[in-house]
This record gives structure tokens, C-alpha cells and sequence, in this order.
């Protein structure tokens, strides 16, 4: 993998958090698509502790997943969300749809697929790192990413995975191992990944 470009690079020395860049594209999206009157519609609401930390939309299907292996699933488009039976008390963090396939990942390795119309498969994935995402294409290819720098690959589904070596060194003069906190994986195999430091990665060669 290669360093294409830091946030850093693009605001200075000033650090802006992830979430703060993403509030700020999303409002200024939606004013421009909607006009200034455009707002946020609240779809549905939980307890404080019921944290959610995943949403994938394909169509009017969606899942959001969060933490004490919290499943919630929508049918039309996001105005229903119906909570499934936990699979796991350990916090989901991240989940990518492709095709007819899902996965589903989170804390100490959990990995979790299934088909449309099956039923959840808890994976054994040889993985101990907290996974914090995945993201997946039509053709099986798949990436997680987690904690410390963690990087895997999947190449059937989400069925085995492999991890991936890298030398931080490479990338910062320190050779931090930065949390890893989202990944793009094209149809073509090309991937991104976005995490600490302002870090955004991109490999041609499927990583």
C-alpha cells in the first residue's frame, strides 16, 4: 500500500477530526440538494447505552449494528427497523453488503455472514484484533479493518481471511500502528482505507 494524502495535508497543522469533515460535507450536501430549510429525520431512537456503531443500506434493506451484539433491520427504506436476536454480546462494529452476501464484524475477531434468506453464521476467523469495519464487493472479495493497524482479506465471502503485514515505518517516521477504522473495496479489487492521524491508504493490487 501506498500514502495518498493526510487530512493534515489538506487543513494545515490543524488536526480535524473524521467526524467532524463528514458533518460537515453531509450539511452542506444536503442544503445544497435540498435548500437551506433541509433537516435530519430522526427514523428511530434507543436507550443511551443502546449505541450503534454500523449502517449498511442496499436498496430499501438496512442493518444497523452496535454494541452487546445489538442487530436492528429495516425492509422499507428506513422508516421501520425491527431489533433481531442477538447472536453475541460482543459489540458489533462494522457491516458491508455485496451481491446476496453480508458480514458482520467486531470485537476480539468476531466475523459473522450470511446469505439473503440464511441465517447468521458465526465465522471462525483466527482473528483476535477488535475489528472496527469491513467492506466487501460483488465478487467475494473482502477487507477488515481494526485496532493497532489491523488489516485482513477475505476472498470468499468472508468465509477464511487472511491478515496483512505492513511496515508502519513505511508511513510514519515513528512506525505507529494506527487504529484502522474504514475500508472501500472496489469492483476492480482497488481498495482505500481511512484511519488515525489523518491517514487515508489506497492499493491497486488487492492490498
Amino acid at each position: 500500500m501506498k500514502e495518498i494524502v493526510t487530512l493534515g495535508r489538506l487543513f494545515g497543522r490543524q488536526a480535524v477530526p473524521l467526524f467532524v469533515l463528514a458533518a460537515t460535507v453531509f450539511s452542506a450536501y444536503a442544503q445544497e440538494a435540498n435548500g437551506p430549510e433541509a433537516g435530519i429525520e430522526v427514523m428511530r431512537s434507543g436507550i443511551p447505552h443502546d449505541a450503534l456503531y454500523g449502517l449498511e443500506m442496499t436498496g430499501e434493506w438496512g442493518m444497523a449494528v452496535g454494541n452487546f451484539g445489538l442487530m436492528i433491520e429495516t425492509t422499507d427504506g428506513g422508516l421501520n427497523w425491527a431489533v433481531l436476536p442477538p447472536k453475541t454480546t460482543l459489540a458489533l462494529l462494522g457491516i458491508t453488503h455485496a451481491g446476496n452476501r453480508q458480514i458482520i464484524v467486531g470485537q476480539k475477531g468476531f466475523v459473522m455472514v450470511r446469505a439473503e434468506g440464511e441465517e447468521w453464521r458465526e465465522i471462525d476467523s483466527g482473528i483476535e484484533a477488535r475489528l472496527l469495519n469491513v467492506a466487501m464487493n460483488p465478487s467475494g472479495f473482502a477487507m477488515v479493518v481494526g485496532e493497532f493497524g489491523f488489516l485482513a482479506r477475505s476472498r470468499d465471502h468472508g468465509e477464511t481471511w487472511e491478515p496483512l503485514t505492513i511496515d508502519w515505518m513505511e508511513y510514519n517516521d515513528e512506525g505507529y500502528e494506527p487504529h484502522l477504522y474504514d475500508a472501500i473495496v472496489n469492483d476492480d479489487g482497488s481498495l482505500m482505507v481511512a484511519g488515525e492521524f489523518g491517514l487515508i491508504l489506497r492499493s491497486e493490487d488487492d492490498g
